[in-house]
């Protein structure tokens, strides 16, 4: 679809109620003549358009607008009281139900419970042979950055010296 097709086909209802000017009636009537893909788009339209024209019109009756206004009043009313039941003060008193102050009360002394256990454990020290246990870790961790560090590689001399260094010392 092109512009010039795009600039017809915001006419085809006007085209078929024939509403528009002879001039731009018969630049419509010529653009179809060569456009095969405005001739179906304007058909289909105008079987849309038929459609609409077989319905009847309804007439409402003559209480309808009270009736109506009616229904409304009573729709804005059952909705205000269903919004005042749901209110803080229509819920408060459940808050006072025996069973759920208990599960409530346990709850809140498990909490408590769990809080005052996680945060005041007794300090412990850590013995030496897990800190040594933890730098050998560290060590294995690291051990490709050391196999190809240039400043490391006599890593066995230095591993010897650090024994001789605990010897002099124990």
């Amino acid at each position: 679809m092109n512009r010039r097709c795009k600039k017809y086909r915001k006419d085809f209802v006007a085209f078929l109620d024939k509403e528009l000017t002879e001039k731009d009636s018969a630049s419509i009537a010529g653009h179809l003549l060569s456009c095969a893909a405005c001739q179906k788009e304007l058909e289909e339209l105008r079987e849309s358009m038929n459609v609409f024209s077989e319905w009847e019109s309804i007439t409402p009756s003559e209480g309808y607008d009270r009736v109506f206004w009616e229904k409304v009043k009573l729709v804005r009313a059952d909705k205000e009281r269903k919004e005042e039941k749901r209110s803080f003060l229509h819920v408060f008193p459940l808050y006072f139900h025996p069973r759920f102050t208990m599960v409530t009360s346990a709850a809140l002394v498990i909490f408590i419970f769990l809080i005052t256990f996680f945060t005041l454990k007794p300090y412990r020290e850590i013995p030496q042979k897990e800190l040594y246990i933890a730098k050998d870790m560290e060590l294995f961790l690291n051990m490709e950055i050391i196999e190809h560090s240039e400043e490391l590689e006599n890593f066995e001399v230095i591993n010897l010296l650090d024994v001789l260094e605990q010897d002099v010392k124990g």
